[in-house]
């Protein structure tokens, strides 16, 4: 019974370990409005359909934003958005950051901003597998920068790796029964 409990053990921690891994989507441009007058921008990450994400339950999402906004001309700046950040699985928004968000600085000046959040359960639950995706859209002032930078994970549900590798391990033992 020994051998069962080391076994089981082993399994449990081999398979969680090796299945619990985040799928993570750097976020991060540097965009200058070189038009003459206010534009607006959006920007996926990444640019592809997404990013796959192996699991097929409900997993838990955490992420963060940095954005700061810089005068390049001298006549101020300004960066606008109903919703800034959004954080996407299967184009179904899970989560906004920086939203709204109203920044304005003077001449020749810089602001900065952050927000971040989770982990957290995603709610409602979304089926997998799925495709992961943050899009970033703002509306800049003409001569003006704009650079951000954050991180969208999404990490397994522990508890579905836990019950596959206890099925696993429940497999293992009825092989050493029968050779027994």
């Amino acid at each position: 019974m020994r051998w069962f409990s080391r076994s089981l053990l082993m399994v449990a921690a081999l398979f969680v370990a090796g299945s619990a891994s985040a799928t993570t989507i750097p976020v991060g441009a540097i965009v200058t409005n070189t038009t003459g007058g206010t534009t607006s921008f959006s920007i996926t990450f990444p640019n592809n359909p997404g990013t796959p994400i192996l699991e097929t339950v409900a997993a838990l999402i955490q992420g963060s934003v940095a954005t700061t906004l810089t005068d390049n001309n001298g006549d101020g700046a300004t960066l606008t958005a109903d919703v800034f950040y959004s954080a996407v699985i299967d184009n179904v928004e899970v989560k906004q950051l920086l939203s709204p968000i109203n920044i304005a600085v003077g001449a020749f000046a810089s602001d900065a901003v952050f927000e971040n959040f989770g982990p957290e359960p995603i709610n409602p639950p979304i089926q997998g597998p799925g495709f992961a995706q943050v899009v970033i859209e703002f509306t800049l002032s003409a001569g003006d920068t704009a650079a951000f930078s954050g991180v969208f994970n999404v990490v397994p549900e522990p508890s579905t790796v836990i019950l596959f590798g206890s099925g696993l391990a429940g497999l293992i033992a009825m092989g050493h029964r029968r050779r027994a």
